[in-house]
């Protein structure tokens, strides 16, 4: 499994997760996760929102379907 399936699915289980959570989770540093989740998110697999906070990034994925899809390109 690579480690955009993993954050797709932890992202899944939780529904809405921090950044800084995810960090925790993933182990990897904030600057290789944001340049993922950046990724993800251009490609249609995740929603970020920084509302919440000035300094916590809420991410959310936009279904199932992006994990079944995710690969498929």
């Amino acid at each position: 499994m690579s480690i955009e399936e993993k954050i797709l699915e932890i992202i899944a289980c939780k529904q809405v997760i921090s950044l800084q959570d995810l960090e925790k989770e993933i182990k990897l540093d904030k600057t290789t996760l944001r340049s993922i989740i950046g990724r993800l998110s251009r490609n249609g697999y995740v929603c970020i929102s920084n509302l919440l906070s000035p300094n916590i990034i809420a991410i959310t994925v936009k279904g199932k379907n992006s994990i079944d899809n995710y690969g498929d390109e």
